[in-house]
């Protein structure tokens, strides 16, 4: 599964987010960690461009977020990425999904 899918796959199971099919395109990435919140979807990359990105993680806020670090795994929650040389360093960007309601 790619990491699209693996993110949809959290929104859709954990968290039962209603309407998935009407959600619209992703948002242009958010590059700070200062501006990510809780239900923005994590893009890690070993080699600081998009096509490397190897992980997908839902941040929870509080600097934790929730990730199967490795396939065979079960979901974890990570504490403290921010800090984290490993996840710091990995972290490409963010992205947020938008929500158009029906009208």
């Amino acid at each position: 599964m790619d990491p699209r899918g693996s993110a949809r796959l959290f929104y859709e199971r954990l968290l039962q987010v209603p309407g998935w099919e009407t959600m619209a395109p992703l948002q242009p990435a958010i590059t700070d960690p200062a501006h990510v919140q809780p239900g923005d979807m994590l893009l890690f990359t070993n080699n600081g461009h998009p096509g490397g990105i190897h992980h997908v993680g839902l941040y929870l806020g509080a600097g934790q977020m929730l990730h199967a670090p490795q396939t065979g795994d079960v979901v974890k929650t990570e504490p403290d990425i921010w800090n984290n040389s490993y996840y710091a360093r990995e972290f490409i960007g963010a992205v947020r999904a938008t929500h158009h309601p029906a009208t």
